[in-house]
């Protein structure tokens, strides 16, 4: 029986069975699919040197889960040896805002693959970046997976089942729910910013790098990465820097009209693996670092976002 009026078909409706283990509910619960033996099994980090040897070689995706700088963050992989990975994740520094795993696995005669592991993770990666509620963590990347006509309608009906099935264990990384957070560092929510005086003021794109001993900074926002250093009465942002493709509602118009510049000028390309960012190919001298600021993370926010460099580092754009 509905509890509302207006129902869903029959035909649509799906049914999730949730097994824990004990009486803890944040301890390990299983979601299961009963018609496909599709499970997603999710417990707590701490729990991965528990894995019995029969689980610990079954071949899984799964999605690491938790908080880093108070913004929600996942990693998504797959493993023909799910144990010994998630073991080595959790000795891994760069892993360590993982609180909570959910694996995806397949019980029966039919077990997952290589093939089909692949295919969730990349499948998973794209609609999370799509949905946009938490920060994608990225490692060495989903392998591209095309498989044949005969397989293509079964892997997307099981990573369909798996986003219901991670949504009921817990994890809502995949769909824009209220109760995803989101992982912008700034209010949506905040009143239309004023245009001042240095809004309205011309950029210069392509402008020549900084001189040697121009002091450079770094931006603070989120997981963007950009440098800049003060020049010319302005703030210059150099090439190489990421530019985030949204824009927040509360920003002023002449912010879309900056951005929108720098798309008509051919400057901001494509960044494989990552849909949420550009990257700037030339430098951009803007009025101010507020300015800077603004144009790069499409947000009002203040010139304190530019900081000094603390990992001077190498970065690699790309190979």
């Amino acid at each position: 029986m509905s509890f509302f009026r207006a129902s869903a078909s029959m035909m649509e409706a799906t049914s999730t069975l949730i097994h824990r283990s004990g009486s803890d509910i944040l301890g390990v619960r299983e979601a299961i699919d009963d018609l496909t033996g599709l499970t997603v099994t999710a417990f707590p980090m701490t729990m991965v040197r528990d894995i019995i040897p029969a689980r610990a070689m079954m071949t899984a995706a799964y999605v690491l889960s938790g908080l880093l700088s108070n913004r929600r963050r996942i990693y998504l992989g797959e493993s023909s040896r799910i144990g010994r990975r998630l073991y080595d994740h959790s000795c891994d520094p760069s892993k360590g805002f993982a609180v909570e795993v959910f694996v995806i696995t397949k019980c029966g005669l039919d077990p997952l693959d290589k093939t089909a592991a692949l295919y969730l993770q990349a499948h998973l990666t794209r609609v999370a970046e799509d949905a946009g509620v938490i920060t994608v963590q990225k490692g060495t990347g989903a392998q591209a997976i095309d498989p044949s006509l005969r397989h293509a309608t079964t892997y997307f009906k099981m990573a369909k089942i798996a986003e219901r099935l991670l949504f009921d264990a817990g994890c809502v990384a995949f769909q824009n729910h209220p109760a995803a957070p989101n992982t912008l560092p700034d209010d949506l929510s905040e009143p239309l910013a004023p245009i001042s005086e240095d809004d309205a003021a011309p950029i210069e794109i392509g402008v020549l790098t900084r001189n040697a001993g121009t002091e450079e900074y770094q931006l603070a926002y989120g997981d963007l990465w950009a440098r800049g250093c003060y020049a010319d009465a302005g703030f210059v942002v150099t090439a190489g820097s990421e530019l985030r493709r949204e824009t927040n509602p509360s920003v002023n118009p002449i912010l879309h009209a900056r951005r929108e510049e720098l798309l008509d000028a051919g400057v901001l390309a494509d960044i494989p693996g990552l849909r949420d960012r550009q990257r700037l190919t030339v430098s951009v001298w803007f009025p101010s670092p507020s300015i800077a600021a603004k144009v790069v993370t499409g947000a009002h926010v203040a010139s304190n976002k530019w900081v000094p460099i603390t990992d001077p580092g190498p970065f690699v754009l790309g190979t």
